[in-house]
This record gives structure tokens, sequence and C-alpha cells, in this order.
């Protein structure tokens, strides 16, 4: 089977792009696994398809790259509007976009007819433990100290669009991401596993960001684990109302509006497109 793909990036964190017209097979379980293998496949963090919406302007489909579907990606959804801008699907700089966490509201910023930055409107975090979800009889999972390994984690949780659990941590280390990362996203306390954030607050206006991705490890960028970090650094009094997030791909900013919404806007990249052949 052929198939036609983009990949792109958004602050390092890579898709594989497709539309769903273009796809003979509807079994993405299978295809975002071979197709994001960095050996076999093209390599990607994340798989998304794109097709037809009755509640939105155009609906994402995504994937990690074990095969398992996840409910929203902020890195992701950037280079899933700036795609079905370029492939026509929709029509203008402000659409809407269904995913399974919501409709979320697209804004695109353009530099000389290209997509410069992507804005997209994130909205609330969901703080209650039971959402997120955390296995606690607390109305929320703010600063718990939690026994992880041979070590105590204080761990702060909440959604934005899929579950994170922020360490808020000075002079953190790659090899702290892949080492305590993998161990908190399958603590017995989520039950549906938890991407994790490790948070270093720089001043009020810059944060550092590096996160542990459920089904995809130590990625270069999270845009939702970046809106989530920046929303519990604001409820410590920590940052202001907007902030720089450094990742390690790249800069984000993140900001709250009037309404206490979370805004992301970044870069929304293209690396490569042509012809993906599957189990040819």
């Amino acid at each position: 089977m052929e198939i036609k793909f983009k990949k792109m990036h958004g602050a390092g964190n890579d898709f594989v792009l497709l539309n769903q017209k273009d796809v003979e097979t509807n079994d993405y379980e299978a295809l975002s696994r071979a197709m994001c293998d960095r050996h076999f496949g093209i390599g990607a963090d994340g798989f998304m398809v794109a097709a037809s919406s009755e509640k939105a302007d155009i609906k994402m489909i995504f994937y990690n790259a074990d095969g398992s579907i996840a409910e929203m990606c902020g890195n992701g959804i950037r280079c899933f509007s700036r795609f079905v801008y370029e492939e026509g699907l929709v029509e203008g700089e402000k659409f809407d976009v269904e995913t399974l966490a919501g409709i979320q509201n697209i804004t695109l910023t353009l530099k000389e007819s290209r997509v410069d930055t992507v804005r997209v409107i994130m909205g609330h975090a969901e703080r209650a433990a039971a959402q997120v979800p955390v296995a606690t009889e607390r109305e929320t999972f703010d600063d718990e100290t939690v026994c992880v390994g041979t070590s105590e984690v204080v761990l702060t949780s909440m959604r934005v669009g899929v579950p994170h659990t922020m360490v808020f941590q000075q002079d953190y280390t790659h090899d702290t991401v892949t080492t305590l990362g993998p161990e908190i996203e399958k603590h017995p306390v989520f039950p549906q596993k938890t991407n994790v954030n490790f948070v270093e607050v720089i001043d009020e206006d810059h944060m550092r960001v590096a996160t542990w991705e459920r089904g995809a490890g130590a990625t270069l960028a999270c845009g939702t684990g970046a809106c989530a970090s920046f929303y519990a650094a604001k409820l410590k009094g920590l940052v202001h109302d907007s902030v720089e997030v450094k990742v390690p791909g790249g800069k984000l900013n993140i900001s709250l509006d009037s309404e206490d919404r979370i805004i992301m806007e970044g870069n929304a990249v293209c690396v490569a497109k042509g012809y993906y052949y599957y189990n040819c």
C-alpha cells in the first residue's frame, strides 16, 4: 500500500501526518507503530490523520509512537493545523479542530504567505484528581509526596488535554527524565498512566521543561506539558501570566487569557513529504 505523508515537527517533537482520504486502512494502531518506527519506518513521536468532522472544521486523530491513542497533543495540533491549511482541507487562518479532548481554536500567523507560528486556545486546566485521573481521595493532587522507587518525590497533577504530572526541580538532567520519568508514568497512583514534566522556574518570565511522554518516552518538546507546567507554576505564584518555556527542542510561548484559558503559540516545521510503502 502506497501512503502519501508529510513529516513535521514542533520544537523538535516530530510527527507523521496523513489525509484520511489517502489511506486505505483504518487500522491506525498498527500503521502508527510502523510509520513511527525510527529504524524500519519514517520515525516520529506521534501519528496524525486528518478526517472530516461534524463538530468542527476538521478532525484530528492522534496516536502515539507505540500505537496507543491519545486525546490531544499540543505540538501535534500545531503541526496538524499547518498541514490541513497547506493541504487545502480548511479555509482561512482561523478554524476549529475536533480532538478527543474537545474543540480547539486555531489561529495561524502567516509570513510571506507561509505559516510562521500557530496559536492554540488550549482551554482550562482540569485540576480535579478524579478527572486526571489520580487514585486518591483528595480533590486535587497538588504538592503530594509519593514514594517512587527508593525516593520520595513531590508531585502535582492535572489534565491539559491529557494527564500531566509535574516535578519542580532545579537543575534537573536528562538522566533524571529518563530514569524517574518512566517510574512516575507507570506509578499505581495513575490508573491511565501520566505524562511527566520536569520543571525549572528560571524567573517570572522564563521556565525550562523536559517531558517524559506516555507512549513516546523522552521527547524534545511537549506542548500540553509546557501548558500544564506553566499553569502549575502560576498557581504557586512563581510566574507571570505570560512566559517563555524552553524545551529541549526549542521554545514555546504560553499565557493565560482573561477567561483563565491557557494559550500556546509556537512553530510548526515541515521536514519531508513523500510516500510510505506499507506491507509492500
